[in-house]
């Protein structure tokens, strides 16, 4: 058994104590920002994958349209006659030009729940056939489209296709 000597202390004194509770501080609070940060990232690509999945399933959806109405070529846009409300009665490419939901909503109007703040905005534009990434002023033959999904003002995804008339 050891002994101690007279002037010896045991224990700790107050500035080791205070110094300690300053480094077990600091690394509980760097540890709850790393904790902060990887909760943050796993919320903005499970987002940015919901995003992804928005913008495929309606350009899916528009691609499968024919090109042109059977009426005939007109501005892009709904055709006279067609409801530029319900996306229900689109039945061409161009009849999705400046389509704007905010919820996004299924094909037959019903709001895709827990999606508020989110947008779905869509625009047709006329491609040159020889390059589809420019924009002409008339028909050549092909129509790009591009969907647009955003959440509380910020862009989370683009999906782009193009739709040849063939």
């Amino acid at each position: 058994m050891t002994r101690r000597r007279e002037g010896q202390r045991s224990g700790f004194s107050l500035v080791e104590v205070c110094f300690s509770t300053v480094i077990t501080g600091v690394l509980l609070v760097s540890a709850l920002e790393v904790f902060r940060s990887s909760v943050l990232t796993g919320v903005q690509t499970a987002r940015r994958g919901r995003a992804d999945a928005l913008a495929n399933d309606l350009l899916s959806e528009i691609l499968s349209q024919p090109y042109v109405d059977t009426a005939g070529t007109g501005p892009l846009g709904c055709d006279s006659g067609e409801s530029s409300v319900n996306r229900g009665d689109f039945d061409d490419v161009d009849d999705y030009h400046n389509w704007d939901e905010s919820p996004p909503q299924y094909k037959n109007g019903t709001t895709l729940t827990y999606l508020e703040g989110w947008r779905r905005q869509v625009s047709v534009q006329y491609a040159s056939a020889t390059d589809p990434n420019v924009n002409v002023g008339s028909d050549q033959g092909l129509k790009r489209v591009t969907v647009t999904i955003s959440r509380q003002g910020a862009v989370l995804a683009t999906a782009v296709g193009v739709r040849a008339n063939i």
